[in-house]
């Protein structure tokens, strides 16, 4: 549920000045997943997390990476719990919830709180991780795309983006934003857009303000030319293949394999898509709740069109007229940037501080939300 629905500005604050004084007091913990355990070390540390909770019991009473390992039947109900683990945190929030805790108040995802942390001790608006579509035009035409590329395709929306705006929104987004770890450009298929050596050339001379990962989403059925592949080479820029191999698309799994290998060839980092999503397709018949957009809790934010979207979905979805996109669902960043206040505004959006606590797409979306979770299959054409 979100956590602000029906709450006062002042109860946000009183929230956010609750996290502050135990980050500050080091009175924070960690829960992770034994896979999961040291994944985010670095912000865990930053968070002065003291012991992490762990289900593997060949763990417990050791340290690992710094941090004492302990077992989650020794969780303190009076403490504040940060998770680091996506995949596993409606089980461990099942575990804190039986423990008396309650959810953003006493346990959070990393991912919700790291920004928090960034702005109380550097003043720093930080955004976990964003998307930006750069052509809605693909070689693929699959059933369940979630960025509904064939809805593009019908209501003639399939297009090449202007490189002006799009390097517009990007100068916007980063004279607002401070840092981003994870910066995806994305399709439709981004490596069919004709300004993409231009459109990279502009983003990276944010390079150093976005971190490791910036990456380029592929499908696998297009090998980079010469020009992308130097300058992915020269600015650290990686590629996340999808994987549709059970697609029956002809001759699918050889382009990819062609792209894979063009890729190690020239030393660039690339990782897999897994061939089944966490995601479960537009089913839904308004039914869209605050509880079901929390389960969700997109990470994946969008940029496009000036504007910063709570879910990247949401702005597809709206360009190809299938749903509009509510008020609520997205912040202009022109706007915000005029305003004294729009840092904070910007980080609170970001953390799910919605009025209606759910956007309009929730109405329609399974999302990523597990109660929902009827995993689709990737590729079907």
């Amino acid at each position: 549920m979100n956590a602000f629905e029906n709450k006062t500005a002042e109860q946000m604050e009183k929230w956010l000045d609750s996290w502050i004084m135990a980050i500050k007091n080091n009175a924070v913990s960690g829960f992770a997943l034994s896979q999961n355990l040291i994944k985010n070390t670095y912000y865990a540390k930053e968070f002065g997390v003291n012991v992490v909770y762990d289900n593997n019991p060949e763990l417990h009473g050791k340290t690992v990476d710094g941090f004492l390992v302990s077992s989650p039947e020794s969780v303190r109900p009076d403490g504040k719990v940060v998770i680091f683990s996506d995949i596993g945190y409606i089980n461990i929030k099942y575990i804190l919830e039986n423990k008396g805790l309650q959810e953003f108040d006493d346990f959070i995802l990393w991912r919700n709180l790291i920004p928090v942390l960034k702005w109380v001790k550097k003043s720093e608006l930080f955004i976990p991780e964003v998307h930006t579509a750069i052509t809605t035009k693909c070689t693929l035409n699959c059933t369940n795309c979630n960025m509904l590329i064939p809805k593009h395709k019908q209501a003639g929306t399939d297009d090449f983006w202007e490189l002006s705006c799009l390097k517009k929104d990007a100068d916007l987004f980063f004279s607002i934003v401070d840092r981003c770890d994870n910066f995806q450009i994305l399709g439709g298929e981004p490596l069919l857009y004709p300004h993409l050596g231009q459109y990279l050339k502009h983003v990276v001379k944010y390079r150093e303000r976005i971190g490791k990962q910036l990456l380029i989403v592929s499908n696998g059925t297009i090998k980079p030319d010469l020009q992308i592949l130097n300058i992915c080479r020269e600015y650290d820029i990686s590629f996340i293949i999808s994987n549709y191999s059970l697609c029956g698309t002809p001759n699918y799994s050889l382009r990819r394999d062609e792209v894979l290998q063009v890729l190690g060839r020239n030393n660039l980092l690339f990782s897999n898509n897994p061939a089944a999503l966490p995601w479960s397709d537009f089913f839904l018949k308004g039914e869209g709740s605050a509880k079901h957009y929390q389960r969700c809790s997109p990470g994946f934010k969008g940029l496009n069109d000036g504007k910063f979207y709570s879910c990247h979905l949401v702005w597809s979805a709206d360009k190809s007229n299938f749903l509009k996109a509510g008020t609520d669902d997205y912040l202009d960043l022109a706007e915000i940037k005029q305003k004294s206040n729009g840092k904070i505004e910007l980080l609170k959006f970001n953390l799910g501080f919605h009025k209606n606590g759910f956007l309009n797409l929730c109405k329609v979306c399974g999302g990523c939300d597990p109660y929902f979770y009827e995993p689709i299959k990737p590729g079907k054409q």
